[in-house]
């Protein structure tokens, strides 16, 4: 499966997961442009350079593009922690109620620094009686919604029961949030999970603040179910999955799994686990190769990932706009759904077929009013062929 992967993603893996001396030799080196857009897309940018830096490797290799890209991501990421501080102190002022998710304190937990790990987001979890407040901080902070999500009442309480977070941006600090009140959608069953996120939430305590931190079993569960659910289609969300385990330790993997079973979200901990194997060479403990092996349905969710993590790199092409890109649009399509479905079981097509018809995009281009709302399932087709012809023109 490794070997379908491009030339660039390849030596990524293979630079990051070597013992050994580096070549000498420039030749067998990909194309700098294309491996610094590779890196970007996967956000292994720090990484690499931290992994090459300072090694025979760098005086060949490292050019000043990619040292470039390094030190934006740094200042990138002191910016964020800075800013998820800021955010702590003020729902403190207010007792709301935090949890940080992934971002920076991912980074100070796994990867020794919280520069070390990219992000483009600051993820936080509320509570859901706490989220209007919540929302109204955010709001005075110079946050806005990225899109509008709603026009009237009865669609924005349809958001919030459909989808589990709201999208904000500030544009003066050019920082985006991701406001969550749940940890899932209604894709995954894990709703053990949802009830046992704050009791078992922990303390970091990090610049003279407590932040919030789901516990590291929950934490590792919901990295593997975001991951999944996403198609792995990021390296570095693979690399979150890797740095866990080698620093947790296999029984720590084998216990997280039983809580997993227990939730109905083990096929999204294994495939994380089988990736990590794959493609970072890591170790996995007895237990977790037998469960592997045993389900015989995993080898086609780790091949739709391996097509998404492969495909994340190419422009975004409108499905109208050549014969090859409505192929790979039908082929993304079908691996998406097929995931889901091996995912969540036939709760899946439910779940795919609401979100079909509770769509802001469709809100955006006309809303109907709330007293007329069952229009909006009778409309929704036709604004999503509208979407599409309009994206072709775009």
């Amino acid at each position: 499966m490794v070997s379908r992967l491009d030339v660039e993603t390849r030596f990524i893996l293979q630079t990051l997961t070597s013992r050994q001396a580096f070549k000498s030799d420039r030749d067998t080196y990909p194309n700098m442009d294309k491996l610094i857009h590779v890196l970007d897309s996967h956000r292994l940018s720090i990484v690499f350079y931290s992994r090459v830096n300072n090694t025979p490797f760098s005086s060949l290799f490292v050019a000043p593009p990619l040292k470039s890209e390094y030190t934006a991501s740094k200042l990138r990421m002191l910016r964020h922690m800075a800013e998820l501080c800021r955010i702590v102190k003020l729902f403190q002022q207010k007792n709301i109620d935090l949890i940080s998710l992934k971002g920076p304190l991912l980074g100070q937990l796994y990867y020794d620094d919280y520069t070390e790990r990219e992000c483009n987001d600051l993820d936080i979890l509320v509570k859901p009686g706490d989220l209007e407040t919540a929302y109204q901080v955010l709001l005075n902070l110079g946050y806005t919604l990225s899109e509008t999500l709603w026009e009237t009442p009865k669609q924005k309480s349809l958001y919030q029961k459909t989808f589990h977070h709201y999208h904000l941006y500030n544009q003066a600090t050019d920082i985006q949030v991701e406001l969550h009140w749940k940890l899932f959608t209604s894709t995954i069953e894990a709703e053990n999970i949802e009830h046992t996120i704050w009791p078992n939430s922990i303390a970091h305590h990090i610049s003279g603040l407590h932040i919030s931190i789901l516990s590291s079993s929950i934490n590792f569960i919901y990295l593997c179910v975001h991951g999944s659910t996403h198609q792995w289609k990021r390296l570095f969300w693979v690399l979150d999955i890797v740095r866990i385990i080698e620093k947790e330790g296999q029984d720590f993997i084998v216990n997280a799994y039983e809580i997993a079973l227990e939730s109905h979200v083990e096929r999204c901990v294994l495939e994380g686990c089988q990736l990590a194997h794959l493609l970072f060479k890591v170790d996995l403990p007895k237990p977790i190769q037998d469960a592997i092996q045993e389900d015989t349905q995993l080898s086609k969710l780790t091949e739709t990932s391996i097509f998404f993590i492969n495909t994340t790199t190419l422009p975004s092409l409108s499905p109208l706009s050549s014969l090859k890109a409505f192929r790979l649009t039908v082929k993304k399509v079908v691996y998406f759904h097929q995931a889901i479905y091996l995912l969540a079981g036939s709760k899946a097509i439910y779940t795919t077929v609401k979100k079909f018809f509770i769509n802001p995009d469709y809100w955006r281009i006309y809303s109907v009013n709330d007293k007329l709302f069952a229009l909006n399932y009778v409309i929704a087709p036709l604004l999503w062929i509208y979407c599409l012809f309009r994206k072709h023109r775009a």
